[in-house]
């Protein structure tokens, strides 16, 4: 009688297959997927949040800054600066002096044209000398400020939680009396000015306003000023675009 030989198994003893190594992988593979998507979407809303509470901060200050100023709001084109660059001087008072030798700071040394020195150092500004110190306004000058990247004769502009310039556009009223269309003046259009990241060129005067409920003629958002900035996906689109991820303060309870 022969002994019978058993037969080797196919599998390392304590090991896997390699269809069952193949499969772990691809699970495994799954899950950090779904991980990483979740982590961007949670990152995404965090930055969203944010970005709303930094443009409900400039937006109050905003305000404050027109009750220093006969309910005027800060200007968003001045001697060729934009308004993107006008805000950060008017409610931060950012042209200050360093010293007392009637020489701005280095972070605004392109702004004489725009806002004389005042002689005063740091934040906020005086409109005569020795006069009261009027802003900064609510907290302003601890939002992210910096000049736009590869734009080296640029003044410095506010960021958004994405890295985004926050623009910033006032509505003439005047001009709303007798031109809906034109109220808004964009500024922010040169290239060279902003490296790529520009206004809202397309649909202009348009991107202002709620075209997706209103009958008849479109209405603005906003009659008094606009802050807007491009979300996650660097581009404009009309805020009416459910798909949209732009930043505004267009559902503000303003005016």
């Amino acid at each position: 009688m022969h002994a019978t030989t058993p037969r080797s198994s196919s599998r390392p003893r304590g090991g896997f297959t390699i269809v069952e190594l193949t499969l772990t992988v691809a699970i495994m593979t799954l899950i950090s997927t779904a991980m990483l998507i979740s982590y961007s979407r949670y990152v995404n809303l965090a930055r969203k949040s944010a970005t709303r509470a930094t443009f409900q901060q400039i937006d109050s200050a905003v305000y404050l800054y027109a009750s220093d100023n006969d309910n005027q709001f800060p200007p968003s084109q001045l001697n060729g600066v934009a308004g993107a660059q006008c805000l950060p001087i008017f409610i931060a008072g950012c042209v200050g002096d360093e010293g007392g030798d009637n020489t701005p700071s280095e972070k605004w040394r392109n702004s004489k044209g725009v806002v004389a020195d005042d002689g005063k150092e740091g934040f906020g500004y005086r409109k005569v000398a020795r006069g009261r110190v009027y802003g900064p306004y609510n907290g302003v000058e601890q939002i992210p400020l910096k000049k736009p990247d590869g734009v080296d004769t640029a003044y410095p502009v506010f960021y958004d939680s994405f890295g985004g310039i926050i623009f910033y556009y006032r509505c003439d009223r005047s001009v709303l009396q007798s031109n809906y269309n034109q109220a808004y003046q964009i500024s922010d259009h040169d290239s060279s000015k902003w490296a790529g990241n520009k206004g809202p060129i397309t649909p202009g005067n348009a991107y202002f306003k709620n075209i997706s409920i209103d009958e008849g003629e479109p209405r603005y958002f906003r009659t008094d000023f606009t802050l807007c900035s491009w979300g996650p996906n660097e581009r404009w689109q009309n805020p009416t675009n459910p798909a949209s991820d732009d930043n505004t303060n267009f559902d503000f309870a303003r005016k």
